[in-house]
């Protein structure tokens, strides 16, 4: 029933069906909202061919190395001669293990990659229903929060970044914790687990930020269940083990490569990607409703969650906290329920975990120095103090991604607040306001999604350079013209993704990072631009082992400067194309 009443946690758990019908649901909702991926889903790619274009490569290369045995898995083809590059970026292996088979049958990176994005809408929205259905018994504030979770604003400014569209994983995993410490069924424990390894090996970042809200409601649970410890604690140690052994050779990667290369982020890079706290209240500027009207926030700073949202979870903290529902009568008009009944349905409990979630997520993603409107609040925050004390925490860039957790929270109570408020209505009164809502939410976040054709046969000179390396021996390859700005990004993502199909190594890549040898050639005094001593660039290349030259003539500015280096490179060393 639709306007029931809250029921104990425990009680509430989704059919099978009943997952299946809301999934079906989301998908639709995706589709729409994120029109016309759909139409061109197989050969145009959302919002830019930058991270993208990345992207689809990684999961395809991916599903190439589960073919496998994961063999080679970090040695990907790009940025030769440099080893373990896969760790310059996500290596997204929690989604290829859905897309490996699809890309397997498919052969078509691009159309996989579009898939994946639709299912992250789909996850997210299912995964904060099981949630907030879980902890609520409300059926309306569960659907309503799974919108408002599912199409974010914050998703709008992250197209680009699958990486970030797939955090459904979290309120999956939270469901499982949930259940059990409810029913301490270890079944429910191994799909906490699984779900948390799913989320931490589709992006770094929620290895660490996943684990805030986990570590918290793992405490406030045990404190609950305290007279419990001697069979929970040893279990969570074996799911804390299974979990950190799963993850260690992935770790492992990552600090070899990070130590050989000396890779990683500085302080004022990490500072520069924290949130301010005005930061939740900008948007990305192509949103339909408040693109026009809110502040367009810096890059990764467009973090503002959604009105209707931070109503919703506003009321749900009153009606969560409040000693007596005499206080508010408005949310319960036909029934009041007395404070005793509270504590039953665990609701004060679920709200004040969750606020205090919110709160932890918000100091965090401000950073190493907390700022508000520019000005610092502290010289070194509580996210420093992890920094020096983390392991692995300084490999990560951008703490204001932690944000997504700051919305988890405020989703659970929207859930409750939604429910306070439709609790005492009659089923149909209760779906319309579930529609209302929903609808209202779901437009918050909608932008109309700009897709960008990827279609690299489409460029007859590049085409046939693939083509000709399909064919040769093998040997590393150096692709000019490397570009500058976008252009660099866009030459050189392309050329990266052309080894799926010549399968040789490339000098060239875009990723996180990138390479010694890509950063001296480059630079603005790059000896590509020195033809008189090109000889000596080219012996250097060839005793790295750099076999293949190609020169793709139609990609520069100027097609004289393309016969030019052609030129020289045939004059010094007929061996190289």
């Amino acid at each position: 029933m639709y306007g029931s009443k809250l029921t104990p946690s425990h009680h509430t758990h989704s059919s099978i069906g009943e997952i299946c019908l809301v999934a079906l649901g989301f998908a639709v909702l995706a589709l729409l909202g994120t029109y016309p991926l759909v139409i061109e889903a197989h050969r145009a790619l959302p919002n830019d061919l930058g991270d993208p274009v990345l992207n689809a490569w990684v999961l395809a290369w991916d599903a190439d190395r589960i073919r496998h045995g994961l063999q080679g898995l970090w040695d990907a083809p790009n940025f030769f001669p440099s080893s373990g590059t896969l760790t310059y970026s996500e290596n997204l292996l929690g989604i290829a293990v859905f897309t490996a088979p699809l890309q397997w049958v498919l052969g078509n990176p691009v159309l996989v990659y579009n898939i994946a994005v639709i299912f992250s809408y789909v996850l997210a929205g299912t995964g904060m229903y099981l949630l907030a259905f879980s902890l609520t018994g409300s059926r309306v504030g569960a659907i309503v929060s799974a919108v408002a979770f599912a199409f974010l604003p914050y998703r709008v400014a992250h197209w680009p970044h699958l990486q970030i569209l797939m955090v459904g994983w979290m309120p999956v995993g939270l469901y499982a914790l949930h259940r059990y410490f409810d029913s301490g069924s270890r079944l429910a424990l191994l799909g906490f687990t699984a779900a948390f390894l799913l989320q931490s090996l589709s992006n770094g970042h929620f290895i660490y930020f996943f684990a805030v809200p986990v570590t918290m409601v793992a405490i406030a649970e045990l404190f609950r269940n305290r007279r419990k410890l001697k069979r929970l604690v040893p279990e969570l140690a074996v799911a804390a083990l299974l979990i950190l052994l799963a993850l260690a050779p992935v770790a492992l990667a990552y600090f070899q490569t990070h130590q050989q290369y000396g890779l990683g982020r500085s302080r004022a890079q990490i500072v520069s990607y924290s949130a301010d706290l005005v930061s939740y209240i900008e948007v990305t500027p192509t949103l339909l409703v408040w693109g026009d009207v809110l502040t367009t926030g810096a890059g990764e700073r467009e973090l503002f969650p959604g009105f209707v949202l931070l109503v919703l979870a506003v009321v749900g903290l009153a009606y969560g906290t409040s000693r007596s529902f005499n206080a508010i009568p408005w949310l319960t008009p036909r029934h009041r329920l007395r404070p005793r009944d509270l504590k039953r349905f665990r609701i004060r409990y679920v709200v004040r975990l969750y606020a205090a979630i919110a709160v932890v997520a918000v100091v965090l993603s401000l950073g190493p120095e907390p700022t508000v409107f520019g000005r610092v609040l502290m010289s070194s925050g509580p996210y420093d103090w992890l920094l020096a004390t983390v392991p692995g925490l300084d490999g990560l860039r951008v703490p204001s991604r932690i944000a997504v957790v700051v919305y988890l929270a405020l989703a659970v109570l929207a859930s409750i607040g939604v429910a306070g408020l439709t609790h005492a209505l009659a089923p149909r009164a209760a779906l319309a306001v579930c529609l209302v809502l929903g609808g209202v939410t779901f437009t918050e976040g909608y932008a109309p999604m700009q897709m960008r054709p990827f279609d690299p046969p489409t460029n007859v000179d590049r085409h046939n350079a693939t083509k000709w390396l399909t064919q040769a021996p093998p040997g590393a390859v150096l692709e000019l013209p490397l570009g500058a700005g976008f252009q660099h990004t866009s030459n050189n993502v392309r050329y990266q993704y052309a080894t799926l199909e010549h399968r040789h190594p490339v000098v060239n890549g875009f990723s996180g990072y990138s390479s010694r040898l890509m950063n001296y050639l480059s630079k603005g005094t790059s000896p590509l631009n020195d033809l008189n001593h090109l000889g000596q660039l080219l012996q250097g290349l060839r005793s790295l082992g750099v076999r293949y030259v190609v020169v793709n003539e139609t990609l520069y500015d100027n097609e004289s400067d393309a016969i030019a280096l052609l030129e020289a490179i045939q004059r010094n060393d007929r061996q190289l194309v």
